[in-house]
């Protein structure tokens, strides 16, 4: 590794604090910290005080060596690792590769373990294993590659909600009091629960979730609330966020909410509350008070259903001279709210309506739905490996794209004979039916990708023949786009997505159907008003 570099200009480093000799300690630091293939002094220098001295013992044993390994490694170093031997090998390039690439897109919430850890182990097929297979039914001699990643996804997640929900001083304890009482054996279940106690912790709850239990939460943004507070008694404004979060699934997990705002000229303002846990089936408030004025809210879930962070924009501006004399309020309380009932009939590209047809000319199968061993799938559609997407369609995540708990889309540039997405719903009654397609934001209010959008062909199709749209996509909007008012037979409804143009990008994101509204019944004749 070429260090020496970077320091040929010593009078660069005289403002710094530290000087050089600071600076080349960070470079080593750096260095250290972002490596991948087992020479992480940190993470392995850990190990000393924790994995050398005993070991888990049982079904769970494996498991939470790797669990308490993170802890301690957090705590003694703040440190993370990962590493798998299976890496090393032919694919090496593209996994560096695609690292850099993730790492770029969110430096500022990622380190480059973490984006490592997104590419390999946060993979379809690893989630798949997760929410099959419990940590304790973990089978390593099965599959080896893919028991390290269920663990570097789970594990990891399981150690820092430890080391978070209890803080760090409740976590030091505990793993100490652990290994006062298994120091030179293993460690059993009941050593655990016992050096729980002993810090004043009931861990069977956390146990039988973590390690017994396949199911996640599921977090969804039912409203965002902002608005101007008085200002601080310096003088400072202040801006009140308020965030209702449900978690529509039974078990509980912890969030943390943060709360972007924008800053002329200089980074953006960061202003983050958690974590906190949301328990299953239930809602809460989360307060989050900033200096600027905000313009997105990112909900991060330890381990959930939504498969990692998720963001939304903060719609319209936020009202100046509005100022509320409300007391600021930092932190999260219960909520109520209950999903409001839609005439809407909506398929997501991660239903199990979305599929991909071949090219015409071609067999005319679908292809969703059926997993392919060849290549990593999502929901049987390929996984976008990063660069330009070509002409098959391919599954990658957007944030702002339509979801219920994950946000993705799916995206090709198939030309007007290639392959096509299909939207396939059934509906009860015919009748005129409004069309509407979803295109997910870019962050400024305009749509994704929009300088690879071009023309589309949207062919409507039921029992009694087809409808042909063409859609420009290019000056479409972010949000819902309405295609019109069709007169659809009853039975199986088909929504064919294709690029008119050669070379448009086509976003299969999600359609939204509303049904004709029911004619009021009529008074009976003579009936009194």
């Amino acid at each position: 590794a070429d260090f020496a570099s970077k320091f040929e200009d010593r009078d660069a480093f005289e403002e710094r604090e530290g000087g050089i000799a600071r600076a080349k300690v960070e470079q080593l630091e750096t260095f250290f910290e972002n490596d991948f293939i087992g020479a992480n002094p940190f993470v392995g220098g850990a190990r000393s005080f924790f994995a050398h001295q005993t070991d888990g013992s049982g079904p769970e044993g494996l498991p939470l060596d790797y669990v308490f390994q993170g802890m301690t490694a957090r705590l003694v170093a703040d440190a993370r690792g990962y590493f798998s031997v299976y890496i090393i090998n032919s694919g090496m390039n593209d996994v560096i590769g695609n690292t850099i690439r993730r790492y770029m897109q969110d430096r500022s919430q990622l380190n480059v373990v973490d984006a490592l850890v997104d590419v390999v182990a946060s993979r379809p097929s690893v989630w798949d294993r997760l929410l099959r297979v419990s940590l304790i039914d973990l089978e390593p001699e099965e599959d080896p590659k893919e028991a390290i990643d269920v663990l570097a996804l789970k594990g990891d997640a399981m150690a820092q909600s430890m080391l978070d929900d209890l803080g760090r001083e409740t976590s030091g304890r505990f793993l100490a009091a652990l290994l006062d009482r298994a120091r030179g054996r293993a460690f059993t279940r009941e050593d655990v629960l016992a050096a729980g106690r002993e810090v004043g912790v009931d861990l069977e709850p956390w146990l039988e979730v973590w390690l017994e239990q396949t199911s996640l939460p599921g977090f969804r943004l039912a409203s965002i609330d902002t608005f101007r507070l008085a200002d601080a008694d310096d003088g400072s404004p202040r801006y009140q966020t308020l965030v209702k979060l449900a978690n529509e699934e039974p078990v509980g997990g912890l969030v943390t909410v943060e709360v972007l705002s924008t800053v002329p000229d200089g980074e953006d303002e960061r202003s983050s509350q958690g974590p906190f846990r949301v328990d299953g089936e239930s809602s809460v408030e989360i307060g989050v008070v900033s200096s600027r004025t905000p313009k997105s809210v990112r909900v991060e879930p330890y381990l959930s259903l939504n498969r990692g962070p998720f963001a939304t924009p903060i719609e319209g501006p936020v009202d100046e001279d509005a100022v509320r004399e409300d007391e600021p309020f930092r932190g999260a309380r219960p909520a109520v709210w209950t999903p409001p009932d839609s005439e809407h009939v909506v398929i997501d590209d991660l239903d199990g309506g979305f599929s991909i047809r071949a090219s015409e000319g071609g067999s005319g199968m679908r292809l969703a739905g059926r997993e392919r061993d060849d290549v990593e799938t999502d929901g049987g559609v390929p996984v976008h490996g990063g660069g330009r997407v070509g002409k098959t369609f391919v599954r990658f995540d957007v944030t702002s794209a339509h979801g219920r708990y994950r946000h993705t889309v799916a995206g090709a540039r198939p030309g007007p004979t290639g392959e096509a997405g299909v939207f396939t719903t059934a509906v009860e009654r015919g009748g005129p039916w409004r069309l509407e397609l979803h295109l997910p934001e870019d962050g400024s209010g305009a749509p994704a990708f929009a300088r690879s959008l071009k023309r589309w062909t949207i062919v409507i199709e039921d029992g009694s023949g087809t409808n042909e749209v063409e859609f420009d996509a290019g000056n479409g909007s972010a949000g819902w786009n309405d295609l019109g008012t069709f007169e659809v037979a009853s039975g199986e409804l088909h929504v064919v997505f294709r690029g008119a143009d050669k070379d448009s990008l086509v976003i299969a994101d999600a359609v939204r159907w509303t049904p004709p509204r029911r004619p009021e019944p009529s008074a009976a004749v003579g009936a009194q008003p």
